[in-house]
């Protein structure tokens, strides 16, 4: 029963640990492709305006 228990609890710490990891990979790729897009649309909003 305890190593049942045990293994239980290990499995769900392993799978949280994957889930927040896969969220955090996630959320800082989100914002590094938001930083990107939105810094190549300035770009090309002044180089419009520069013409």
């Amino acid at each position: 029963m305890k190593i049942d228990y045990f293994s239980r609890t290990a499995a769900a710490a392993v799978y949280i640990t994957i889930t927040s990891l896969f969220w955090i990979v996630g959320l800082l790729g989100a914002f590094k492709w938001y930083f990107i897009v939105s810094n190549w649309r300035y770009q090309f909003l002044l180089g419009d305006c520069g013409r």
